[in-house]
């Protein structure tokens, strides 16, 4: 019988296979058990059955989540998450009986088990999923065909002149790209190729993956590389030492310095033997003699992108194993740090699965928040969770957890830091304890969460402006590559064992601050000197009747059993600590990012409200985070930026501050005709006619609440009160 035209629809609408593989795992499971309803827990197993199967016979399709190494590797949790994607994208044709654990076709698609109907069905679903893989291929990227290309080109090409040649902005740019998409590259890794100087060809063309935690540039310690031969015939996969012990000390202390790595490693299949043969000259010669390991591949015999990708990730397990261990650290596992996305998304099952609901992308918004800069503050009224929020999510990344309740007579920050008492011995206020047990070596891989409950009870500047202050002089050391800062005492005067314990201490990057505040009679406003070295995450929003999706009983078995991550993953550190540092990998977003601020600068400069490079940065390095791990829709992430960063700083009386709200409002609704002096004497109609459709719907929801107060009190501001 053929398919209705209005089924034939229902897979134009695809990203991914995930739709079509559904549907014949359905239809499998359907003709298997000769019923319309079946069991969705079958038809999961039958879904990813079907991309194991696939993937054992290395045929196109879709990767695996980043952090899995193969399909049959992927966690049940992840499953769900994967698995109801498709699910929802076919919900006109689909019911989803989640408490039954069912599925089946909707009756009016399939009213009783029909061969005919099921069979036409699936030869459609079979001949869209095949055309799907067949543009697909297409587009894959394969470093087997970037690399021949690469060494056929060369020698022509460096004949020619370096400055703006395309063969050389392709390997400075688009082949260290590809290399970051494979699923399996950390974001403790760092990429970086060399085709060149400004006016000639390298001999030698090289492409480096460097472990952030040991290696800033290949100017020191050692490092996965692939080197191309000088004659272009051969590419070496390598673990490589910088040439640093060349440069200080001379060739047989460089020699020694690779024998020292080279005896560290542990069993492997990669060839330690001397490759200098393929150098020409005295400069090549002793830059292959730093290669430590290496595996070779001919261009006239170049293997599958299967075998270079697997030989990559190998040697790179071997080299982030090796630094760990050197570190005197544990790397994070595959599973907790290789998919950012999958780590938010076991936060958010742990929370649920101890029985707190929040809004939505409020996890994602945090996590955010927290990778961009760690200092948070939670807002909103008395009893939303927000202290509960900042423990669960600890607890959900095996994080340590401290709380300090604020109490409203502190004026400076003794009770934190600390003070000297009459015997002259130092003793240490509550942070500072925490930062003496998150810097000891063995505790650096684990995060710890400083939660200052009720945080303007006292004012904020009075006893916390050190930190403030601190955490502004954070660096990369040069050392190592950690996030440092400046000193947080002052050891003069101390007793010889107190300065042994406090000389050094600093606020160590697996430290982060949350501040709960609510905003009332009994509190104090903040600064712009704390709004803007914070995002404010603000939630009122509060859904009583949400009582039975958070009683224990009504949870599955498997919500019962989500387990914390190891408490060593570090996946809050952030990578840049400078707009600079960003440029070479994200120049496009910072660009468009950057280009949206100066749009709403101009208006805040209106009445002296405009921000300045601090959260310029801040916000980019926020979007950066948010498209490199892909959790929020673009300007679902800016429109919370424009609520944390931007909406906080706007308060007043005056008609100035009344025409700065309404001029943000018809931007973040994307209203170009509508027209401000219609609004300046009465906006209160723009409260319950917010589009629906608005370019930032969270901040147009807010300007049009924060109008409606100045209409109603002659003044607003940003806070609930």
């Amino acid at each position: 019988m053929p398919l209705p035209m209005h089924l034939r629809g229902i897979y134009r609408k695809k990203q991914k296979s995930y739709m079509m593989i559904l549907m014949l795992a359905m239809l499998d499971e359907i003709e298997s058990m000769e019923k319309r309803v079946v069991l969705a827990s079958d038809v999961k197993r039958r879904f990813h059955d079907y991309l194991i199967k696939r993937e054992q016979t290395n045929l196109v399709m879709d990767l695996p989540p980043k952090g899995f190494k193969s399909w049959k590797d992927v966690l049940p949790g992840n499953m769900n998450d994967i698995f109801n994607q498709p699910i929802n994208a076919l919900a006109d044709v689909l019911i989803y009986d989640k408490p039954a654990g069912t599925l089946e076709i909707r009756p009016t698609v399939l009213d009783k088990f029909d061969e005919d109907f099921i069979a036409e069905l699936r030869d459609f679903t079979q001949a869209e999923l095949q055309d799907y893989y067949d543009k697909l291929a297409q587009k894959q990227n394969s470093l087997r065909r970037e690399f021949i290309m690469f060494m056929d080109q060369y020698p022509t090409a460096r004949n020619e002149p370096i400055l703006d040649h395309s063969l050389a902005a392709h390997f400075r740019q688009g082949i260290p790209a590809q290399l970051r998409q494979l699923r399996f590259m950390s974001d403790l890794l760092k990429v970086k190729s060399s085709v060149g100087f400004s006016d000639r060809w390298a001999r030698m063309p090289w492409i480096a993956i460097m472990d952030k935690r040991l290696t800033a540039d290949p100017q020191s310690h050692y490092y996965v590389c692939y080197i191309f031969s000088e004659d272009m015939e051969h590419l070496y996969l390598c673990l490589k030492h910088s040439d640093e012990p060349l440069k200080t000390s001379g060739i047989q202390e460089y020699r020694e310095a690779v024998e020292g790595i080279r005896s560290k490693l542990p069993a492997h299949s990669f060839s330690s033997k001397d490759i200098r043969e393929w150098g020409t000259t005295k400069s090549s010669l002793d830059y292959l003699s730093g290669v430590i390991i290496h595996k070779r591949y001919d261009r006239t015999d170049m293997p599958t992108d299967e075998v270079l990708v697997d030989d990559l990730y190998s040697m790179i397990k071997l080299y982030m194993e090796t630094v760990t261990k050197e570190l005197g650290e544990m790397i994070p596992s595959d599973t907790s740090v290789g998919e950012l996305d999958q780590v938010v998304a076991h936060i958010r099952h742990y929370i649920n699965s101890r029985g707190f609901t929040y809004p939505d992308h409020l996890i994602e918004n945090f996590y955010l928040s927290l990778r961009t800069k760690p200092f948070v503050i939670l807002a909103g009224i008395s009893g939303t969770g927000k202290t509960k929020l900042v423990s669960l999510f600890a607890e959900a990344l095996g994080a340590n957890y401290t709380l300090i309740p604020v109490r409203p007579d502190w004026s400076d920050p003794t009770d934190l830091i600390g003070y000297k008492n009459l015997p002259g011995d130092f003793q240490p206020g509550e942070v500072t304890k925490v930062l003496v047990e998150a810097s000891k070596p063995e505790n650096q891989q684990r995060s710890y969460f400083i939660c200052l409950d009720e945080m303007n009870l006292a004012r904020v500047e009075h006893y916390f402006s050190d930190f403030l202050s601190i955490l502004e002089t954070r660096e990369h050391a040069k050392s190592n590559g950690k996030i440092v800062t400046r000193n947080l005492l002052s050891t003069a005067g101390m007793t010889e064992e107190d300065e042994q314990t406090y000389q050094d201490l600093h606020i160590p990057q697996n430290v982060y601050f949350i501040g709960t505040v609510n905003m009332d009679e009994t509190t104090h406003p903040f600064s712009k000197k704390v709004l803007d070295r914070a995002n404010t995450i603000e939630f009122n929003y509060v859904k009583l009747d949400n009582w039975e999706t958070e009683e224990q009983g009504e949870q599955s078995e498997e919500q019962a059993s989500v387990e914390p991550l190891d408490a060593r993953s570090q996946v809050l550190t952030s990578d840049y600590l400078t707009l600079q540092d960003a440029l070479p990998d994200h120049k496009a977003l910072i660009r468009e990012t950057t280009n949206e601020l100066v749009t709403i600068n101009a208006i805040l400069e209106k009445i002296h409200a405009h921000v300045g490079f601090r959260v310029r940065d801040e916000v980019c390095f926020y979007m950066i985070y948010n498209q490199q791990i892909g959790l929020l829709e673009r300007n679902i992430a800016f429109d919370h930026q424009l609520c944390q960063k931007i909406l906080p700083r706007l308060q007043g009386s005056s008609q100035g501050v009344k025409r700065v709200l309404l001029e943000l409002y018809k931007h973040a609704t994307n209203q170009p005709n509508l027209r401000i002096a219609d609004y300046e004497h009465d906006a209160s109609d723009l409260y319950d006619k917010v589009p629906t459709n608005a370019r930032y719907q969270m901040t147009a929801n807010k300007l049009a609440y924060m109008l409606r107060r100045f209409d109603e009190d002659g003044f607003t501001s940003f806070w609930l009160s």
